[in-house]
C-alpha cells in the first residue's frame, strides 16, 4: 500500500494542469462502503444548493437520491474528480486523504464517531508507516470536525492536524437527532414490518478483532435476546421488538431468530431515531443516541479485555449510560431503570465533554466552510 500511495502522489500531479472546479464536491464514507454518516447528510443539502455532487462507492449499483453522481471508489474517474474538486469530504482515514491536493482545495474530515470514548490515531497506532500517513493526511486536512471539546483537544496530537483545522461544529449526521423524527420511525417500521405500537430496542455493539469477527464469536456470553425483551416489557409495560445492527467492520451474523438483523439497513442514524431504547457497548453510537435523551444500556461482559486492547480516552463512570457486565446485570438495570437518573447521567457526560451538537452542523459547515 505504501508503494501505491507513493506512486499515486507522483503520477496524479499531472492533474494539477486541470483547473479546480469551485462548484464540485466529492464525498465518501467508510472508504466507499456506505452511502451514510455525515458525508451523506452533507451531500443531500449540497444537491439542494445546486452543487455538482459526486459520491464514491465500492458498489456502484447503490441507488442514490436524484442529483448525486456515483463514482466507482478508487477508479480513475474517482481520482480525477478528487484532484479537480474544490471540496473533498471523507469520514475516515484511507487513500483519499493521502493524495497530492493543491492548496486551493479543501479537504474536510467529518470523522465517524461522536464524543470521546476510545483513543485513536497516533495514540493507538505506533508504526512508522502509520505516523507517516498521518503526517501527510494532517497536512492535507483543511478542517477536521469535532462533536465535543474533549475530542477536539485530542485531534492535533492524535491525527497530526493543525489547531486551526479543528472545527467545533458537531456532526452533520447528528442533526437528525434534533429533527423530531420527520417520519423516520414510520419508515423503519414499514421497512421491517414492525407494528408502530411496538417498542424498538436497538442492539449495536462495536467491532472486535477486525473485519472478520462476528459478534457470535467474540469469546463472551452473547446478549440474551429473550431476557432483554421480557425485562423491557415488564419495565415499560409494552411489547418490544429486538433489532440487531452489526458494526460495519464485522460479519453481520444475526443473534437470534427472535431478532431482526438490520445490519444491511442503509442508515444507522435512522435506526437510532426510530428506536426507543439502545443497548451498545463501546460504540460512539451511544453519543448520537444520548442526544435524544432516550433510555440506554451498555452490555460490556468483556470490559477489561476490551480496554486492554483498545484503551479508553475517558472514564467509563462518566459515560452516558450504565455499564452491565453480564446478562443478569443487564436485566436488573432494565428492571430498575429510572428516567430521571438516565437523563442526569446523559447531561453529565455531554457537559463534561463540552458538546457542540445543536442540530445545525450541516448548516454551519456549508455556510462557513463551503460558501
Amino acid at each position: 500500500m505504501e508503494h501505491i500511495i507513493s506512486i499515486l502522489r507522483i503520477v496524479l500531479r499531472v492533474l494539477w494542469l486541470v483547473p479546480i472546479d469551485d462548484n464540485k464536491v466529492v464525498l465518501t464514507a467508510y472508504n466507499g462502503r456506505q452511502f451514510g454518516c455525515s458525508p451523506k447528510y452533507l451531500s443531500l443539502q449540497l444537491v439542494k444548493d445546486g452543487r455538482d455532487v459526486y459520491y464514491a462507492l465500492q458498489n456502484t449499483s447503490t441507488k442514490l437520491p436524484n442529483g448525486i453522481k456515483i463514482l466507482k471508489y478508487r477508479s480513475f474517474s474517482h481520482l480525477y474528480h478528487l484532484m479537480t474538486a474544490k471540496y473533498i469530504v471523507i469520514n475516515s482515514s484511507g487513500i483519499t486523504d493521502l493524495l497530492p491536493y493543491r492548496r486551493k482545495q479543501i479537504l474536510i474530515n467529518t470523522w465517524h464517531g461522536g464524543g470521546y470514548f476510545k483513543i485513536m490515531g497516533n495514540d493507538f497506532f505506533v508504526s512508522k508507516s502509520h505516523k507517516k500517513n498521518r503526517e501527510i493526511s494532517g497536512k492535507n486536512t483543511s478542517y477536521f470536525l469535532a462533536s465535543c471539546e474533549a475530542f477536539a483537544k485530542q485531534l492535533p496530537r492524535a491525527m497530526s492536524v493543525s489547531e486551526e483545522s479543528v472545527y467545533r461544529s458537531g456532526l452533520p449526521r447528528n442533526d437528525l437527532m434534533y429533527s423530531r423524527g420527520d417520519g423516520i420511525r414510520e419508515k423503519v417500521c414499514d421497512y421491517y414490518h414492525i407494528p408502530e405500537n411496538m417498542g424498538i430496542v436497538l442492539y449495536a455493539p462495536t467491532y472486535r478483532d477486525g473485519i472478520t469477527a462476528s459478534v457470535n464469536e467474540s469469546g463472551f456470553e452473547p446478549i440474551d435476546v429473550n431476557m432483554v425483551l421480557e425485562a423491557l416489557r415488564k419495565r415499560f409495560n409494552r411489547d418490544f421488538v429486538f433489532v440487531f445492527r452489526a458494526h460495519h467492520d464485522m460479519i453481520p451474523d444475526n443473534l437470534s431468530e427472535n431478532a431482526i438483523n438490520a445490519s444491511d439497513y442503509s442508515d444507522m442514524q435512522e435506526l437510532l431515531v426510530a428506536s426507543d431504547v439502545l443497548i451498545s457497548d463501546y460504540s460512539s453510537c451511544m453519543w448520537d443516541f444520548s442526544l435524544q435523551r432516550k433510555p440506554g444500556f451498555l452490555y460490556v461482559p468483556d470490559l477489561h479485555e476490551y480496554e486492554a486492547g483498545h484503551p479508553f480516552g475517558t472514564k467509563t463512570d462518566d459515560w452516558p449510560y450504565l455499564l452491565c457486565l453480564s446478562n443478569a446485570e443487564l436485566s436488573r438495570c432494565i428492571s430498575s431503570f429510572n428516567e430521571d437518573e438516565n437523563k442526569s447521567k446523559i447531561e453529565h457526560y455531554l457537559q463534561i465533554s463540552g458538546s457542540f451538537e445543536d442540530g445545525h452542523a450541516t448548516e454551519k459547515i456549508i455556510k462557513e466552510i463551503m460558501s
